[in-house]
């Protein structure tokens, strides 16, 4: 979950006045090519993805089994 929590934020930071919640493009925007998105298309989003798969993961009972 922690994984997650920081290939979010990370990404978060480095576009930094340009990001928004809401898609769209601001004047003077520029394609980021560096930090995680140089691997990952949409590194914000696949961090949250992999933050709720640790999340799923924690609330499973590993004595009982899946």
């Amino acid at each position: 979950m922690l994984a997650g929590i920081v290939l979010r934020w990370r990404p978060i930071a480095t576009l930094g006045k340009y990001f928004t919640g809401r898609v769209q493009i601001l004047n003077e925007h520029r394609v980021i090519r560096c930090g995680v998105h140089r691997h990952v298309r949409h590194p914000a989003y696949t961090g949250a993805l992999v933050g709720y798969l640790g999340l799923s993961l924690s609330f499973v009972n590993w004595i009982k089994g899946a």
